[in-house]
């Protein structure tokens, strides 16, 4: 009897068992292959037809990146290769469910030997189409031309052999198969779309798969190839750029449109769809490869250069220019381009240089504007029909558009009067001229000169509008009059756009100030003087009134370029002898509010401040400094009380996955009201857990009155409140205070990282999706810890900051499904991750999932690990590496060196070309001297260089090789162009002195603006000295002072001088210093007070000065003391003793320089705490946060004597200061009153407390769980004792961590022994302190274990008696 198939197709015989489904593999990136093949994934894709689904049984297609692939897409390769015929010469594209059954809801060939298998529908669509029902299976499950018996057919499956012919095949569907099997694949591809647009292979649905069958191969086999394919020119876009170059030129520009396209195509038949390629996201993951975008610019205008003039190649050219940001438009591309353009294509290819310009290396714009001169200067362009300077008439003034700062000034002297007049009054250039930011003082006068010469008015208020930026380089300010003055400073409010000479913008508003200041006061003009207002000198600001301030306060607050003491004065003046700010003049004060003193802030009301922290203080929170960003916080937090918070138990450990431990019984209103029960003692006998017993003695205990007889409860509640007084203190104390979770939400702002760890323990529950802030760790760790009781790990992991609290006792606690799951959010978070956790993170890929663990967590594991790694995994290594700072990553400098070492073998020991560069990122700033000195190739060296100018902390080996580079590469200085100065940027300041002096001789412009750029850095005494050398070529012979006796003849810099030399300042002699006119002087204290490079006799001169211009040190107010920045540090103890120290700004400013002396520290302590009035003990904790430094010139009384109040809310500032052994361990003990016992604490508190842990004794240190180790702050390892340090196990040294191994001292290292240094050496080198993973059990501590668990078990055993 026939049996109808679900199909409809008539067939015979029992049913052959299908091979199973092989496991879906990753398609290339955009790539989208329909379900008959291995590539399809069980999640559908609405937007791909592949991904249509059949009655649950299809499965969907994934079109996920190719970069998160490869380990996917290797085991499917593995696992397909029986099914897809590779080993018995039979090949199947059958889509299976995967449980033994097959899916007929799609099209299924299975291919064996000559004969393929088409299943339901598919072939009913073969009878459609016309195959010979010979070929098809008849009753007897034979075909009459194939009498092969078959024991394996499919239920609705038929069988086609040979019969179809290939001769009914198209000759260009042929084409394009044939391209598909020789890999061509890009050109098979679009021409087979071409090819659907305009015809149908629905006819040759079977034809296609024989002729593949003739060939050796199978559907399935060429949808991996092509897959393969678009997985390898995402990671090897060289390979991409290879093929393209030899495309006839037709086929190139059409792949290359699809390539930029946005399209979406299908490619096959109806049923038998062999692709869906997303060229959007194709070409996005190729441009996010490195080398990617590099590779389809240069291929793109090496082949459409030649044929810009076409629509086609000036369409691809400028795409490719707009995509790569003309970020590989090097001048010998430009070299090339040709002159005889049509008419539009110049104009558009123009346009969008212009539209690029600032992307642009300054080499790369000289070689475009020297293009665009000689298509200008054609003589069939010019009026006359010849060149010359006769070109530089307005239209192409205009046409120049940014290019025309490249003018040289004699050739703009050349330019015809009426044709700059013409210029200058057409409304254009008035917008060409405000962009002009890379102008220099040069051109910008000749301009000048030519346009006043025009017969232009340059004093006109009414036109000096249409200069642009030639107005920051006036040059004729004694003819002005106030009016004019005032109008050109208003103008002139655009010049802080200028790329640079900001010193000669600056001196010329001080003389037009100067001159609007002739014929008015200071306080009729103050909101009518524009932004020049900064350059007001202090005794200017000083003589305000506070009712001008106030009135032109919206004016003020918006100026830029304040310093902070000009700040201070117009704070005080806008505040007066009011006390207290609302938050509508905060609002008002907007840059100026960096300036209000922390107990100004401390004394406003806590509902102004909470709403001024999300308006203007959260705007310019970067610039309060420690005190009053504390100040904030705690007073805007304060209030009245609102709700009784419980407090969460600080002992409690990480919640673990799986059967929760016993915890306390709930504290909820209405236990509170009960007394101490027996589910309580029984809790905290099995536990050790004291805390119930304190909170119960809380709430009363009418038990414990009915037990006093037994005596054994109560002595056991003194113990047990001995060891855990901080938590009776803190619940106490908390339950008086605004609700933690209110203040959260209020301070989830800049302002979340200040708030003290100590509230936060007060928190049971809260929404931590809410934050959005950055967390200081304690903090991520304590709400991780908080949240991990009641959320996901996935949901945790996706609040971003909250990344930083996961714990590797965490991360191992998760079962084998959940960690697979969230490699996705790992993966998007490592950023946010510590050299330890990613460490930790790196052995749970290794152990659960170790082909896809990420590249950048292979460093992190041992030297070994990385050693044998395989080559397949270099890109991705090397990719990885690149994006990010390797010290940060791998803290250990020896093992730094052995990843640079792997990472050079991945690339042969040798940087061949810039794809090389591309790839290598950031890592060029770790290779070896010997690798940049021979190993780096001439094609490959210009890029090189360019890219070493991101490299801040090159060792003076590296620096050497890279200068020695330079020189051999870009020639001898004396032939060097402005431009190649200008590319270098910092790395000028390499250079030898003999060419540093060929440098300021030639471009001391240039010269003196890179000093200013690299202020700060450490940068070479030769190239300070080459600065300080310029200035005297730009300014002429500095004039000598003919002032007060000892300085004549001797010669005095300006203010301007002072501005323009930057660090090289330090070449002033000490008697050149001392001789600054009292207006220099006043004008520059502040930046000559930043200045690293003084010596003690310098700074002893510019102390002198002070003394003379503002008088004796006692006279000196509060903006002048921190005013002096580093010159204080020239002051005596006793000139110390007789500042006026009384406000905890100026102290605090004071303390941020680190080269004081004990003996001076101790006075700046001894007169604050004089001139404020206040004792140690009444200090509040933004005041001690506020001392820095002046912490440790404390006694061991005097740190004794700090309340517990203020230590808890300066406790993560006061952790971030290394003190000495003494102080450290007083210290310390005001952290066991705020926090308990050491042998208590968990991490947060550990890392929170920071240095101060460096104050462990070695009974302590000794007993610290090996678990806390990784905790410690770097400092705080560095900061312990040798005779402390030596007490360490090897587990707990193992346990350290990458960055606190590194942060050892040869000290500390040199007292251990080999056991101790082999776990220390295991740590550094991110080796698994474990050989099991952590455990998740809360560490607890045995305060109320041992001796009195008798006395325990007895009072709880007794209360069963009472009703």
């Amino acid at each position: 009897m026939a049996e109808i198939a679900p199909q409809g197709f008539l067939l015979i015989g029992a049913p052959p068992t299908p091979p199973p489904a092989p496991p879906p593999f990753a398609c290339g990136a955009g790539l989208s292959l329909p379900p008959c093949s291995l590539s399809v994934a069980p999640t559908p894709n609405p937007g791909s037809s592949g991904g249509r689904g059949g009655a649950g049984d299809r499965p969907g297609v994934s079109e996920n990146r190719v970069r998160q692939r490869t380990s996917l897409q290797t085991h499917a390769e593995k696992q397909g290769r029986l099914a897809a015929g590779e080993v018995s010469g039979s090949g199947s594209v059958c889509g299976g469910r995967g449980d033994g059954r097959r899916s007929t809801s799609g099209p299924c060939f299975r291919a064996e030997g000559a004969v393929t298998w088409i299943c339901g529908k598919d072939a009913a669509k073969a009878l459609e189409l016309g195959v010979d029902p010979e070929f098809l299976a008849d009753e007897r499950g034979l075909g009459r031309r194939s009498r092969r018996k078959s024991s394996s057919m499919d239920p609705g499956c038929g069988i086609v052999g040979a019969g179809v012919r290939e001769a009914d095949l198209p000759g260009e569907v042929r084409q394009i198969l044939d391209k598909l099997l020789d890999g061509k694949y890009i050109e098979g591809t679009v021409k087979a779309i071409e090819h659907l647009r305009n015809h149908s292979i629905d006819d040759h649905y079977v034809g296609v798969l024989s002729y593949l069958q003739s060939k050796g191969t199978s559907l399935h086999s060429l949808q991996t190839s092509y897959s393969n394919y678009f997985t390898g020119i995402v990671r090897h876009p060289g390979q991409l750029a290879a093929e393209l170059r030899q495309m006839e030129t037709g086929i190139f520009l059409l792949s290359v449109r699809y390539l930029y396209s946005d399209e979406s195509v299908e490619v096959g038949a109806t049923g038998l769809e062999f692709a869906t390629i997303d060229f959007k996201e194709i070409r996005e993951s190729i441009l996010e490869s490195p080398g990617g975008s590099r590779s389809l610019f240069v291929t793109v205008w090496e082949r459409c250069l030649p044929r810009a003039g076409s629509p086609q190649c000036l369409e691809l050219l400028t795409k490719a220019l707009r995509l790569s940001s003309a970020a590989y438009l090097q001048p010998d591309l430009v070299v090339d381009m040709p002159q005889n353009l049509p008419e539009e294509t110049f104009k558009n290819i123009t346009a969008v240089f212009k539209e690029l310009y600032d992307d642009m290396t300054a080499r790369s714009q000289r070689a475009i504007y020297e293009w665009i001169r000689q298509i200008l200067r054609r003589p069939d362009r010019q009026p006359g029909g010849s060149g010359g300077a006769s070109w530089i008439v307005a239209e192409n003034l205009w046409f120049l558009g940014r290019f025309v700062v490249h003018l040289p000034p004699e050739e703009i002297q050349k330019i015809s009067l009426n044709e700059i007049r013409i210029f200058i009054n057409y409304d254009n250039a008035t917008k060409q001229l405000d962009s002009v930011y890379d102008i220099t003082p040069g051109t910008a006068r000749a301009f000048q000169e030519r346009i006043n010469a025009s017969g232009f008015n340059m004093a006109n208020t009414s036109t000096v509008y249409r200069l642009g930026l030639l107005v920051c380089f006036f040059d004729n300010v004694q003819e002005l009059d106030t009016g004019e003055a005032r109008s050109l400073l208003h103008q002139m409010i655009k010049c802080s756009r200028l790329k640079g000479f900001q010193a000669d913008v600056r001196k010329l508003k001080a003389q037009l100030l100067g001159l609007v200041l002739r014929s008015q006061q200071l306080n009729e003009t103050l909101d009518s003087i524009s932004d020049a207002i900064a350059c007001l000198s202090f005794p200017q600001l000083d003589s305000l009134s506070s009712e001008s301030v106030r009135s032109a306060v919206s004016i003020l607050g918006a100026v830029s370029g304040w310093s902070r003491s000009q700040t201070v004065i117009l704070a005080d003046k806008f505040i007066g002898g009011g006390e207290q700010l609302s938050a509508f003049n905060l609002s008002q004060l907007g840059v100026l509010v960096p300036g209000i003193g922390a107990h100004t802030l401390y004394n406003t009301s806590p509902k102004d401040l909470a709403q001024a922290v999300r308006g203007a203080l959260s705007q310019h929170e970067a610039q309060l400094s420690v005190a009053q960003r504390l100040a904030v916080v705690t007073q805007a937090t304060n209030g009245d009380p609102t709700q009784c918070v419980v407090v969460r138990d600080p002992d409690r450990g990480p919640a673990p996955q799986g059967p929760s431990p016993e915890r306390a019984p709930a504290l909820d209103r209405a236990s509170a009201r009960r007394p101490l029960g027996v589910r309580t003692l029984l809790w905290a006998t099995r536990t050790g857990n004291c805390t119930a017993l304190v909170r119960g003695n809380e709430t009363g205990g009418r038990v414990l009155l009915m037990l006093v007889y037994l005596g054994v409860v109560y002595a056991l509640l003194l113990h047990c409140n001995s060891q855990q007084s901080h938590l009776q203190h803190r619940y106490t104390s908390i339950a008086n205070s605004r609700n933690v979770s209110s203040m959260l939400d209020l301070l989830n702002t800049s302002f979340l990282k200040e708030m003290p760890l100590y509230n936060l323990l007060a928190l049971k529950s809260y929404n931590i999706s809410h934050l959005d802030q950055e967390l200081r760790r304690s903090q991520a760790l304590f709400l991780y810890d908080l949240a991990s009781d009641t959320m996901p790990v996935q949901e945790i992991i996706s609040c971003g900051e909250l990344a930083r609290g996961l714990t590797c006792d965490g991360l191992w606690s998760l079962d084998r499904p959940t960690f697979l799951r969230l490699r996705v959010l790992f993966q998007r978070n490592l950023a946010l991750l510590s050299p330890h956790q990613l460490n930790c993170l790196a052995w749970r890929y290794l152990q659960d999932a170790p082909d896809s663990m990420p590249p950048l967590l292979l460093v992190t594991l041992p030297t070994r690990v990385v050693a044998s790694s395989p080559r397949a995994a270099c890109r991705p290594l090397l990719i990885a590496l690149g994006g990010v700072e390797l010290a940060s990553l791998v803290p250990d400098s020896a093992k730094r060196a052995e990843v640079i070492g792997r990472a050079l073998w991945c690339l042969n020991y040798t940087l061949q070309d810039e794809y090389d560069l591309d790839v290598l990122g950031r890592t060029i700033c770790d290779l070896p001297p010997e690798i940049i000195r021979t190993n780096i190739s001439n094609k490959a060296m210009n890029e090189a260089l360019i890219r070493f100018k991101i490299c801040r902390d090159l060792s003076p080996a590296q620096k050497r090789e890279v200068r020695n580079k330079i020189r051999e590469f870009y020639g001898d200085p004396t032939v060097w162009q402005p431009e190649l100065m200008q590319d270098l940027g910092p790395l000028v300041t390499l250079l030898s002195k003999e060419d540093l002096t060929t440098v300021a001789e030639k471009f001391p412009d240039i010269l003196l603006q890179a000093a200013v750029e690299v202020k700060g850095a450490a940068i070479s005494q030769d190239f300070l000295w080459a600065v300080f050398r310029a200035l005297e070529r730009t300014s002429g012979s500095i004039k000598p002072s003919d002032g007060a006796p000892g300085c004549r003849g001797v010669r005095t810099p300006s203010s301007d001088h002072i501005l323009k030399l930057a660090d090289a300042n330090s070449y002033w002699s000490a008697q050149e210093l001392r001789c600054l006119s009292p207006e220099t002087f006043v004008r520059s204290v502040e930046l000559l007070g930043t200045l690293k490079g003084f010596d003690i006799a310098q700074l002893v001169a510019l102390k002198e000065k002070a003394k003379e211009v503002w008088g004796p040190v006692r006279s000196w107010r509060n903006h002048q003391v921190r005013a002096l920045g580093r010159i204080a540090l020239s002051l005596s103890e006793a000139e110390i003793e007789e500042l006026d120290l009384g406000t905890i700004d100026t102290v605090a400013a004071l303390s941020q320089h680190g080269e004081w002396s004990p003996l001076q520290v101790r006075s700046m302590l001894e007169g604050f705490l004089q001139d404020s009035g206040l004792t140690v003990g009444a200090l509040d904790g933004w005041v001690l946060a506020g001392l820095g430094s002046l912490l440790c010139a404390m006694t061991g009384s005097e740190v004794n004597s700090i309340s517990a109040a203020a230590y808890r809310v300066a406790a993560a500032r006061v952790g971030e200061t290394a003190c000495g052994a003494e102080v450290q361990r007083e210290m310390l003990k005001k952290a066991r009153k705020v926090f308990g016992d050491v042998v208590r604490w968990k991490g947060f508190i550990l890392w929170e407390v920071g240095t101060v842990a460096a104050g462990m004794s070695q009974e302590e240190i000794k007993h610290l769980n090996q678990d806390l180790m990784s905790y410690f702050k770097p400092e705080a390892i560095a900061a312990l004792p040798t005779d402390v340090f030596k007490e360490l196990s090897p587990g707990q040294l193992s346990s350290l961590g990458p960055e606190n191994a590194a942060a050892v001292t040869e000290a500390q290292r040199a007292v251990l022994n080999p056991e101790q240094t082999a776990g220390l050496q295991a740590a550094r080198d991110g080796g698994e302190s474990k050989d099991t993973p952590p455990s998740t059990s809360p560490v607890t501590g045995s305060a109320c274990r041992g001796e009195l668990f008798l006395l325990l078990w007895a009072a709880s055993t007794s209360v069963c008696f009472i009703p």
